[in-house]
Parts: structure tokens; C-alpha cells; sequence
């Protein structure tokens, strides 16, 4: 099938098929891609899609423009067909017809082939709706992250979570994204969050075998370190350089743990299950969510760390800001200016490094750092670039999720900033944001 890339499992082989004679029908196929319970056919010439049409089983009740066999097929891409292509809808139908005997009752599980765009990162996103990627870059060193969204289920109820919406994938689909990674993004970290990571059945079987993938640079997890008290065994997974673990805890009080989470009585738990990651050997990175709940207590989370977390493997420490996703507006609510957050930022790195623990950079995360110009130079230096999507950004008054003052066109900083969420501008507005100049 020429340069056609496929992640088929042995039960999907019908795909192949599909595909192949949907091509020599003089249907432009860019993807075939089955998952989620519908089968997304790619129709476009070179790089773009113009139209995709969507196959599901029965009648499910979704709306179609045609049938085939025992399949209803619908599109997306536009409001009304155009000659030609209500030509390639029936053509698409009349192949789907001819193979109705040979596919499957049901389109269940998860199969993929497609045509390369030459944009790894926008390949990924195509096939596997529950992942995102980040780049960046640090000096010379270009940096990929990928973001595997595990499941949506949470065992807390963080008041500023900013994971979207998403299905849970099923195995299939998180075992061919890990072979996809491997193979579009060498060398790329990923990372495995959710919702809660550790609530997936298989979560070790998983974690292991995104390790064995050798074009998988390293394996990071996102989690609340609650299971890893008593459900999980750090010790399942052997510790090393390719696995690190990044764990949320926003206080050592509990009262303040507790507004943070959004659950009662859980920090013994969390406490419990950091101390065994550590005691496995595993890399550990600490992660405060700055919010008005925890702003007062972050000097107080450094200097207790040592104590409650006693031993020669030291985790390091890592503050993020609020995202404020459009599905969360409550967070709003708990926003700190950024001048205030920097300096509780700013002193607990003082402290913790007093009490011997290292610090990342409060500009080293993407979409939850400080902006550059709120903190001082010798903070702002060094930081990674990371690369910012024309659809995440904008000045003044644009319609984007984030948001800069028109004054930041000038800032040296600015094609790597995302500047402030949207909910942040609206109250406090964007004084704040000055232009940083020089090289």
C-alpha cells in the first residue's frame, strides 16, 4: 500500500482490505481509523483532509447520509457535499458494501492506517484523540513530551484540575499509540496521566511495556501517589533511569490537602505512598499547585518535606500555575495574582534548598508556568522555548485560551510565552505582563 503507515491488530485485518480497494476506486484515502466505536475514513489528497466520513455499525441513532450493508455512513469536514465529493461518499459506500460479509458486526477495539503527513506530532493527535504533544526546546536540545490521557476517573476532585474531557482508551489503543510514539517521535518522553493513572486494571502491565518500546526516551507518570499506599507496588516496577514519577501534592496540612483535592482524609495516604516510590528508588518530582488555598503555605510544604519524608533519595520540587480550562470556570475563583505567586514561589525555593531539596524552574512547564517577565532575570534565564500554537495565543482581546497585552508583540520572550489564561486577564487584567527586551 505504498506509503501507507499501519497499527492493524490480527483481528482487524479487514481494514487492510478496506482500505486497498477503497483506494483503487478512486477514493483519495489519507486514514483509515477505527476506535471509539466508529470508523473514521480520511478522504483528501496530499497533507489536508477535506472530508471524513464516519462509519458505524447498526443503527446507532447518529445521524447518516447513506447506508451500506449493515453499516450507516455520515461525514464531517463540511455542511453540504459537493458534487464530486458525494461521489466519493458513494463510492466509499459501494466498497463497503462489496466487503460488508468480511468486517465485523461490530466495530469495536481500535486498528489505524494512514498516510504519514509528515507532522509526527499532528499524526499522533489524528490517530489517538486522548493524547497531545509538546515541544520545546532547551539550548540546542529539542525536547518532545507526549501526554497519554490513561483514563478520565480520578480518585480526587481538584477544584482547578485542567484535564479535558476524554474517553478511556482500551488497550488496544494505548498499546499501538505507545508502538506510534516509538516509531513518529524517537527519543520523545511520555507521559501517562489522566484522571488518576494508577485506577487503570493493567496500569504496571502497561507502564512496562511502554518501556520495553526502544524509541520511547522515558516514561514519566502522573499521579496523586494515593494507590501507591496500599493498591500498587512501586516495587513492580523497577526503578531506573527511563521511569520518573511526577506527584501532585499541593500542601502538607491536611485541611489545605483537603481543599486542594476536593477529598477528605487522603494525605496520609499520598505521604504514604510518595515514601514507598521513593524507598523503591524511583526518580520523584513533586508538583504544588499554586492557588489561593496553598499560596500562604508553600515555605511551609519545603521545610516540612524533609522531615515527613525522611531518607537519602530526595524528591526534587516543582510549582505550576492554574490553568483554568473553559470546562472549569470555578477556578477562577482561586486564582493569585502572579507577583504574589512568585514571591511564595520564590521563597520556598529559598527554603528548600536550605533543607537540601532542588527546585525546578517555576518557567519549566509549558501551559503552567509563570510568565517571564514576573519573575526576575536570573530566574528567567535558561528557560526552555517551547513552541506555541497560533490557536493557544493572542493579544488584547483574541479568542484564545490564553492571552498577552498588545505591549508583548515587543517582548524577546514572546513567540515562547503563552502569556496569562483567560479567566486570569478577565480579573486581573494584563498590567502586569511587561515586555522583556535584549537578547
Amino acid at each position: 500500500m505504498g506509503d501507507v503507515v499501519g497499527f492493524v491488530s490480527e483481528r482487524h485485518a479487514w481494514l487492510r482490505d478496506l482500505f486497498s480497494v477503497t483506494t483503487r476506486a478512486g477514493v483519495s484515502l489519507r486514514g483509515a481509523i477505527l476506535g471509539d466505536g466508529r470508523l473514521r475514513l480520511e478522504v483528501g489528497a496530499g497533507p489536508t483532509t477535506e472530508l471524513t466520513l464516519v462509519v458505524r455499525a447498526g443503527a446507532d441513532g447518529a445521524p447518516a447520509f447513506a447506508r451500506a450493508g449493515q453499516f450507516s455512513v455520515g461525514f464531517e469536514g463540511t455542511a453540504n457535499l459537493d458534487a464530486r465529493q458525494r461521489e466519493m461518499v458513494m463510492r466509499t459506500c459501494g466498497v463497503i458494501e462489496r466487503l460488508d460479509r468480511t468486517m465485523p458486526s461490530a466495530l469495536d477495539g481500535f486498528s489505524a492506517i494512514v498516510r504519514p503527513s509528515g507532522d509526527p506530532a499532528a499524526d499522533l493527535r489524528r490517530l489517538f484523540p486522548f493524547l497531545d504533544v509538546e515541544r520545546s526546546r532547551h539550548r540546542e536540545t529539542g525536547i518532545d513530551e507526549v501526554l497519554v490521557r490513561a483514563t478520565p476517573k480520578c480518585n480526587q476532585a481538584c477544584p482547578f484540575c485542567s484535564a479535558p474531557d476524554h474517553d478511556q482508551p482500551d488497550a488496544e489503543a494505548l498499546l499501538a499509540c505507545f508502538s506510534a510514539v516509538s516509531r513518529w517521535l524517537p527519543g520523545a518522553t511520555l507521559t501517562f496521566t489522566g484522571g488518576e493513572p494508577t485506577l487503570r486494571p493493567r496500569f504496571v502491565d502497561e507502564i512496562t511495556t511502554a518501556r520495553r518500546h526502544a524509541g520511547i526516551g522515558r516514561v514519566v507518570v502522573q499521579t496523586n501517589a494515593v494507590l501507591f499506599a496500599t493498591a500498587r507496588d512501586p516495587g513492580a516496577l523497577p526503578a531506573g533511569p527511563d521511569l520518573a514519577f511526577f506527584v501532585s501534592l499541593h500542601a502538607v496540612d491536611p485541611a489545605i490537602y483537603d481543599a486542594c483535592t476536593g477529598r477528605s482524609g487522603q494525605l496520609p495516604a499520598a505521604l504514604d505512598g510518595i515514601r514507598r516510590l521513593l524507598a523503591a528508588g524511583h526518580e520523584v518530582t513533586l508538583n504544588a499547585v499554586v492557588s489561593r488555598h496553598n499560596v500562604g503555605h508553600l515555605t511551609e510544604l519545603a521545610e516540612q518535606l524533609p522531615i515527613l519524608l525522611p531518607g537519602d533519595n530526595r524528591p526534587r520540587l516543582h510549582f505550576s500555575t492554574l490553568m483554568c480550562p473553559e470546562g472549569r470556570p470555578e477556578a477562577a475563583e482561586l486564582l493569585v495574582p502572579y507577583r504574589e505567586v512568585a514571591r511564595a514561589v520564590l521563597s520556598a525555593t529559598e527554603q528548600a534548598r536550605e533543607v537540601g531539596l532542588f527546585v525546578e524552574s517555576p518557567l519549566s512547564s509549558t501551559h503552567a508556568s509563570l510568565p517571564a517577565c514576573t519573575v526576575p532575570a536570573d530566574v528567567a534565564a535558561d528557560r526552555p522555548a517551547p513552541e506555541i500554537g497560533a490557536h493557544e495565543t493572542g493579544y488584547g482581546t483574541a479568542h484564545t485560551p490564553w492571552v498577552k497585552a498588545a505591549s508583548c508583540r515587543s517582548c524577546r520572550e514572546t513567540a515562547h510565552c503563552l502569556g496569562v489564561p483567560q479567566a486570569y486577564a478577565q480579573r486581573f487584567g494584563l498590567d502586569e505582563l511587561v515586555p522583556l527586551r535584549g537578547a
